[in-house]
């Protein structure tokens, strides 16, 4: 042992030695596998505010001569709320809650480079100069990790574990994203905003600061506005930007610090611009002209592109899964599916392909996947979807819907979908699900109400209190709402389906009129 003791084990439980690491004070960047890191801002107040004429006139293409200079008279308004400084927000402010059994740590600095002390002092410099941190007299220290770029510069991260162990968790919900893709992709121009650095403009509250201290090879300091890495810090920044912006909720929501003002005409677009802008100079908050886009009628918002009734994924975002290796282990495999399920929506049949790729998660399997030609086929076969995924169209819950199912053997999928003035079918989203084996041995009948009540389900939220048409290709389940069901399962089945103001109809095989190809697929993909 590393002590020099001897220890006897059984062969079976012999594994590789290595010995445990106490410190590290510099990770790299690049090392994305690993996850992202939030740090300390640097270089803030050698950046130069660009000019808000020379910004607008880039959507040239976009907006008319007409347009861009009313935009740029409403914004010359506010040409104080642009700041590449974080500004100060007239807020509660972050607390911080602990459990009873916590008590203060004060560890030891990591040990950080000779050659990066100087940077490190220089960046705490800043901060100081910039009103962000303080000198702390704190009980706690938190070490400081070194983040190296790829460009050779250095930023700071605080290691704020030890505390966030005794931090009690904060309620505050986050909002759906999908949602939210779906209520400002409606509109006919959006306009996306970005704070400058976002967290940094939230005061700490004067009892918490103590809870933020972190130390260095120079000396201890103390956080006076909420740094990154610090629990519950989404929750806070959330609910402080809901509080903002409570006034504007019918044309404004935000997402952490991603904020989307959308209009359906120019004229009341420019009206809550005003509006919005006229609040965040009130509270204090500033915005990262650089990251901003206005006026649009299709924007990048929270990894999409949505905007004149359509949303579609960001074709970055594509380009990324096309260069995607073959997973190599359990873990590799599970970042792989829960990245492809945040588009799921857009998928044909999802549950069906990835199937052999999810039964390679099951805890029976190896860690090192026993890869199979399956698992091949249906690894290509996901990632061809991810990077031709459709445009779909945002609901409009004034027109009727209809929702085409289908259910196989092994899963079950759906379509949601309305339909323009000429008739054309507009997609809406994609449903499907894995049965697990007893619901495998369901009944054809059993497995086709079950497919309508999960589809019905997953799209509550949009076709609750609308009118609905369901199609099916199953005869007998046209008459589960209008006769006594002999089942159990089935009579609840179709208890439940009460609440909805919808008819089912039967289309034999996927013959269904003026449906597109995209939904005829969604129906035949589940065989």
């Amino acid at each position: 042992m590393e002590d020099g003791t001897s220890k006897e084990v059984h062969v079976n439980k012999i594994r590789p030695y290595i010995a445990r690491v106490q410190q590290v004070g510099l990770v790299l960047e690049q090392d994305e596998d690993f996850g992202n890191l939030h740090y300390a801002p640097a270089d803030s107040i050698r950046k130069s505010q660009i000019d808000i004429w020379e910004h607008i006139r880039k959507m040239e293409g976009v907006l008319s001569f007409q347009q861009r200079a009313e935009l740029s008279d409403v914004l010359g308004k506010y040409s104080n709320v642009f700041s590449s400084k974080p500004g100060h927000a007239k807020v509660e402010g972050h607390s911080v809650r602990v459990t009873p059994d916590c008590c203060p740590k004060r560890l030891k600095p990591y040990r950080v480079p000779i050659a990066l002390q100087n940077e490190v002092d220089r960046q705490n410099k800043e901060l100081l100069q910039l009103g962000l941190i303080e000198p702390s007299h704190s009980d706690w220290a938190h070490p400081v990790v070194c983040v190296a770029k790829k460009n050779g510069s250095v930023r700071l991260c605080i290691d704020f574990r030890l505390l966030n162990i005794f931090t009690i968790p904060d309620a505050y919900p986050m909002k759906i994203a999908r949602d939210l893709l779906h209520e400002v992709g409606k509109a006919n121009f959006i306009s996306v905003l970005d704070l400058t650095k976002g967290y940094l403009q939230i005061p700490m509250k004067e009892e918490a600061r103590n809870f933020t201290a972190f130390v260095t090879h120079s000396g201890h300091f103390q956080w006076k506005v909420l740094p990154f890495g610090m629990k519950n810090a989404v929750s806070t920044f959330q609910r402080s930007m809901d509080k903002a912006l409570a006034p504007h909720r019918e044309y404004c929501r935000s997402y952490i610090d991603d904020v989307a003002i959308y209009s359906q005409s120019w004229r009341d677009h420019l009206l809550h611009i005003d509006r919005v802008f006229r609040s965040l100079r009130e509270v204090g908050l500033t915005v990262n002209l650089e990251k901003c886009a206005f006026g649009q009628n299709q924007v990048k918002f929270l990894g999409h592109i949505v905007g004149s009734g359509q949303h579609s994924p960001d074709p970055e975002k594509a380009e990324v899964l096309k260069n995607l290796s073959r997973p190599s282990t359990k873990k590799d495999l599970r970042r792989f599916l829960g990245l492809a399920s945040y588009y799921r929506d857009y998928i044909l049949n999802f549950s069906e392909i990835v199937l052999p790729l999810t039964d390679l998660t099951k805890r029976k399997v190896s860690n090192i996947l026993p890869w199979s030609i399956e698992a091949e086929e249906a690894f290509v076969k996901i990632k061809d979807e991810l990077i031709r995924m459709p445009t779909l169209h945002t609901p409009d819950i004034s027109c009727p819907f209809w929702l085409y199912t289908d259910a196989s053997a092994t899963a079950i999928g759906a379509c949601l979908a309305q339909h323009d003035d000429f008739e054309k079918e507009l997609p809406i989203a994609f449903f499907s699900k894995k049965l697990t084996p007893t619901q495998m041995k369901w009944s054809n009948i059993e497995r086709e109400a079950f497919c309508v009540l999960e589809a019905l389900k997953k799209f509550d939220t949009w076709v609750f209190g609308g009118k609905i048409q369901v199609v099916s290709d199953h005869n007998p389940l046209t008459f589960l709402t209008s006769s006594a069901p002999h089942g159990a399962k089935l009579l609840r089945w179709a208890l439940a389906l009460q609440r909805y103001n919808l008819t089912i109809s039967f289309r034999r095989g996927i013959q269904h009129g003026n449906a597109d190809a995209l939904s005829r697929l969604a129906i035949d993909s589940v065989k």
